[in-house]
């Protein structure tokens, strides 16, 4: 970590705070997976938010780059730690996109089928999610209708 952190902070002093650089970026992800590992996900997802803003700045908000798709990627990463199925979702879908741009024509690339696999995951845990919710909430309606119809607690109630 600490020499990650020195390595920005060489790279940031010899380009400036406010000059986007790609050395720079790289150094952000460089913190970000260290962060990422250590499990200090907030931390990494915020870096990961920098260098994404950094290749923003270099390559420009309308063209699609390899760059800012791994930016995006990186990013649901940290989401799908958090098990926020649904954010991750979206950066997934963002970068897939921006990946079948910039490798048009070539749907076999191997950055186009790991993407899909790991948004293939995603959807998979987000139903299965989406089912536990569902289950979750029609246990609270049966819990409240038998309240209602015997004026008691229903045997199950909170796992009993």
């Amino acid at each position: 970590m600490e020499k990650h952190e020195q390595s920005l902070a060489m790279f940031l002093a010899i380009h400036g705070h406010d000059t986007p650089h790609p050395a720079i970026a790289m150094s952000l992800c460089n913190l970000e997976n260290v962060y990422a590992k250590l499990g200090e996900l907030d931390k990494a997802l915020e870096k990961r938010k920098q260098s994404l803003a950094m290749f923003l700045a270099i390559h420009g908000h309308e063209k699609p780059h390899p760059d800012i798709a791994i930016s995006l990627w990186n990013i649901e990463t940290v989401h799908h730690m958090q098990k926020a199925l649904n954010r991750a979702t979206e950066f997934l879908e963002r970068s897939l996109a921006m990946l079948r741009i910039v490798y048009a024509g070539n749907s076999q690339h191997p950055d186009i089928k790991d993407l899909q696999c790991a948004l293939a995951d995603v959807y998979d845990q987000r139903r299965i999610q989406d089912e536990v919710l569902a289950m979750r909430n029609r246990n609270e309606r049966d819990t409240e209708t038998d309240k209602i119809s015997d004026g008691g607690s229903p045997s199950c109630a909170g796992g009993n």
